[in-house]
């Protein structure tokens, strides 16, 4: 789980329920929510830590499903804000040692079948998840009659795709889940205050009081990283959020201030390139006019220097000098003068 966000809003059941309202129906319609479980996150094996998904939890089946009143299905839940290649691979054998793990604690029988597992992707980043979604795309093709005995897990990956639709249907409408995805990919800071406010609207009964808490001081980490030096009074401002108006016009501001200080960036770096051209011009000419040592020791003297005038005057030295140890005396005692 690579974003703080994720491990404070996770943490509550409401939310993972949400989240498999997302998924689709026919995965989880035998599904019963009041079931879930949470199962460990790490499995200490024989003398190694062998880490499990990121939230690894279990559901039961409705009694209409015709399923054995001890069948659950295992969902590993992946977090993701960048493109793993290999996340077939890590699934598999996050969804091994679960299995293993229901063994060893004694939660299975000898005589019961294994747990149906379901391996998601909560995909976050803005770019499109391009990795392969099954194990054996990651796998060397062999004989055919390999095959058959090839793994074949596979993953969801729940992406912007779902974030896109329109919040409407199964499971989508008023859905905590959904509306955190859609912060989480948000990239203009003008869109941030409605999206935060869109969340936190679904976050007013009193069973989410703690889920608000906690999303609050994340939210705020969040939004300090991803804008920099503001991020202090971002954090603050967190808690205009019953008024969200005064925070989009805070947001409007900072954006103002942060797409004022790129221009002022902008403009350094194409002066400071200026600089630098001016610079290799004048150490050219000195090398011509008298030697490639007399160039090489005016260098660091010209390497602080950013003044137009400057630059003209160590210009006329090198013209009106008549030999190198005389232009470098006269940029020695003029140097103070610019500093």
């Amino acid at each position: 789980m690579d974003d703080p966000i994720d491990s404070a809003a996770f943490a509550h059941p409401g939310m993972v329920r949400d989240l498999v309202r997302l998924l689709p129906g026919r995965l989880t319609k035998d599904l019963d929510l009041r079931t879930l479980r949470r199962l460990p996150s790490a499995n200490v094996g024989k003398g190694a830590a062998r880490r499990l998904a990121d939230m690894p939890v279990s559901f039961g089946f409705r009694p209409s499903a015709g399923r054995s009143s001890q069948a659950r299905l295992l969902l590993m839940l992946e977090f993701q804000s960048t493109v793993e290649r290999h996340m077939a691979l890590r699934l598999d054998a996050y969804a091994a040692l679960a299995r293993q793990d229901l063994l060893r604690r004694g939660l299975l029988e000898p005589s019961r079948k294994l747990p149906e597992v379901l391996c998601v992707v909560v995909y976050t980043g803005r770019q499109r998840w391009t990795a392969p979604v099954s194990l054996r795309e990651l796998t060397e093709c062999g004989l055919e009659a390999r095959l058959p005995w090839q793994s074949e897990l596979r993953y969801l990956v729940l992406d912007g795709e779902f974030v896109g639709e329109q919040d409407s249907g199964r499971g989508r409408r008023g859905n905590r889940a959904l509306a955190l995805i859609a912060l989480q990919r948000c990239g203009r800071a003008a869109e941030l205050p409605g999206r935060v406010k869109g969340l936190f609207d679904l976050l007013r009964g009193p069973a989410d009081m703690d889920l608000r808490r906690d999303l609050k001081d994340v939210l705020g980490k969040m939004i300090a990283k991803r804008f920099g030096g503001a991020g202090a009074e971002m954090r603050s401002a967190l808690k205009l959020m019953e008024d969200p108006m005064s925070l989009a016009m805070r947001f409007d501001e900072w954006e103002a201030e942060f797409l004022q200080e790129g221009r002022k960036q902008g403009r350094m770096a194409a002066l400071e390139e200026g600089w630098t051209a001016e610079r290799s011009l004048l150490l050219r000419l000195a090398a011509r006019r008298f030697d490639a040592a007399t160039a090489e020791t005016l260098s660091p003297m010209l390497a602080k220097v950013r003044d137009a005038e400057r630059f003209a005057e160590v210009g006329e030295f090198i013209v009106d000098c008549a030999t190198g140890n005389e232009l470098l005396d006269r940029v020695r005692r003029t140097n103070g003068e610019f500093e």
